[in-house]
């Protein structure tokens, strides 16, 4: 009977110390270790950490300069794309004026035109349509809130016979410093067709439209937004006279 007692008074003291080492194991066994059946679990999946704004933007660094000046270009000549065919169509809609919706259709059928090529080219480079810029939504705004004869003046403001020459100009940096055989061609190609547009637009700015050719708000956003690319030659001094203000009465 005492040997009974005691053996179950020694089991009774013994019970804490055996949970306090179970729970010693437990904290000192690695993740995924089952200690009841003695086996480890599958491997826990990995997280792996993004690649953050400084490490790309060192990657960016690392690049040959012409490779920069390359993405440079297609990441403006993109943006300028999608606003020029954003504003195109609303000008088909509001627009009254016959010459100025001659200009908008041959503007959006030159950027539907190229809307596939610099899509793969940016793609080729692991990148991303670029989406609009501040400014530019800004212009499409007005633009959508505006009728008739003040859609023309601003219209033209923003996208007429300035804008075109700067763009044109653009693309004439750019083939001063793109190496890429197929990105020089397709510059080369587009040219021809952007001074076909820089013509239209001077046909189709007149009167006091012709005015406000210096005062786009677009033109002055695309030259000073966009950071400074190494190796691409600095565009030549544009006033301004006022964001998305026009000199007309």
């Amino acid at each position: 009977m005492k040997t009974a007692v005691s053996c179950l008074l020694i089991g009774v003291m013994l019970v804490p110390l055996v949970a306090l080492s179970q729970e010693g194991a437990e904290q000192s066994s690695p993740p995924g270790t089952d200690l009841s059946h003695g086996a480890a679990d599958a491997p826990r999946p990995v997280v792996r950490v993004p690649l953050f704004a400084p490490s790309a933007a060192a990657s960016a660094k690392r690049m040959p300069v012409e490779q920069r000046a390359e993405r440079g270009f297609l990441r403006n000549a993109a943006t300028s794309s999608r606003f020029e065919l954003e504003a195109s169509n609303l000008a088909a809609r509001k627009s009254g004026d016959a010459s100025i919706r001659a200009f908008a259709a041959r503007l959006n059928a030159t950027h539907r035109a190229s809307g596939q090529q610099l899509q793969h080219m940016l793609h080729a480079r692991g990148m991303a349509m670029p989406m609009f810029e501040n400014s530019q939504r800004k212009v499409l705004n007005r633009l959508e809130k505006l009728d008739g004869a003040k859609f023309d003046r601003e219209f033209m403001a923003q996208l007429g016979t300035r804008y075109q020459t700067d763009e044109v100009q653009m693309f004439e940096r750019a083939q001063k410093v793109v190496k890429d055989p197929a990105l020089a061609a397709w510059i080369e190609r587009s040219l021809a067709t952007l001074k076909d547009n820089l013509a239209l637009a001077e046909q189709s700015t007149h009167g006091d439209v012709k005015l406000a050719r210096s005062a786009s708000f677009a033109t002055a956003a695309r030259q000073t937004s966009p950071a400074v690319v190494p190796g691409m030659p600095m565009p030549p001094p544009t006033q301004v006279l006022g964001a998305g203000r026009s000199t007309s009465p």
